[in-house]
């Protein structure tokens, strides 16, 4: 299993446009999801990702726009997920399995300035299981926080190598200013196919406060910047490898998802300076299979540090 991980990082790493290309990193961003953040412990239970990216030439990927800007993303990532109860060695039957997930992905966005249109292409691989360490970080997190550590990572997903594409699209519906204050409105629709999920989705997201970015202008900052997000997002999922289990590999915990999920999400970021930015997100998930009881609350906090 290992050597079949290495030999999907390697054939991504080999996919990525050269350097020549584009820019070297400019930005790192760091970031931390966890449902502690929300008051719960469960489910989608914690999440760490660290991401280089930078600019990207025009004319390093084909586009049905014109592309004024484009950039690069390199994430690499872990993803925790349990049942609500895990002080017991037993399966819970009626609730999520456990599972990890870590991976690598490489995303492209580009830009159209006269049509207010973005785009974002991603190709993720990774690996669902023991071999992801997921039982390992979690046990780590719990002595960190001093927690009692979960006891069913016995029945945890089993080893899956997992493949996924994705194309997003987006499209500025508005930007107004009335004295300090900015404002805009954009929706999008995404598609992903892959074992570890495969779903379609739309959203719309609203930002306002001082100095909210413009993606498609050369925009002079304020002095402060600190704006809100607010976002929803409905998804229709046709597999979910978290919920319906490994889809190369038979038997297995499972339970059974719900087709639609919808998503809340609230959030605040305040730019320090010039290099360094502060992001808080607090997301309401509702309910993704049946028998759950209530939707899923988590925080997520990143970092980004720019040069």
């Amino acid at each position: 299993m290992r050597s079949t991980v290495a030999a999907l990082v390697l054939l991504l790493c080999s996919g990525l446009p050269s350097w020549g290309q584009g820019a070297g990193p400019e930005r790192v961003r760091l970031t931390w999801e966890n449902d502690l953040l929300a008051g719960s412990d469960g489910h989608y239970t914690n999440g760490a990702a660290v991401a280089l990216s930078g600019r990207l030439l025009r004319s390093a990927l084909p586009a049905a726009f014109h592309v004024d800007d484009s950039e690069w993303e390199l994430t690499l990532a872990q993803q925790i997920y349990t049942p609500e109860d895990t002080s017991t060695h037993a399966l819970v039957r009626e609730d999520r399995p456990y599972a990890g997930f870590t991976f690598l992905r490489f995303g492209t966005t580009r830009r159209s300035r006269a049509l207010s249109l973005q785009d974002r292409i991603t190709l993720t691989l990774g690996v669902v299981g023991p071999t992801s360490g997921g039982e390992a970080a979690h046990r780590l997190a719990h002595d960190v926080v001093n927690a009692k550590p979960a006891k069913g990572w016995t029945h945890q997903l089993r080893d899956e190598p997992t493949l996924g594409l994705s194309y997003a699209l987006s499209h500025r519906l508005v930007r107004a200013r009335v004295a300090m204050v900015e404002a805009d409105v954009s929706a999008g629709a995404e598609v992903a196919l892959g074992n570890a999920t495969t779903h379609a989705e739309v959203s719309a997201t609203l930002r306002i406060g001082l100095s909210v970015p413009d993606e498609f202008a050369d925009a002079t900052p304020t002095p402060i910047r600190c704006y809100l997000t607010a976002s929803a997002r409905a998804r229709a999922v046709a597999y979910d490898i978290f919920l319906d289990g490994n889809l190369l590999r038979s038997g297995g915990h499972h339970v059974e998802r719900r087709a639609l999920v919808a998503e809340l999400s609230v959030g605040l970021t305040v730019v320090l300076s010039d290099s360094v930015t502060f992001t808080y997100v607090h997301t309401y998930r509702t309910p993704q299979f049946s028998g759950q009881r209530a939707g899923d609350q988590f925080g997520s906090l990143s970092l980004v540090f720019a040069w």
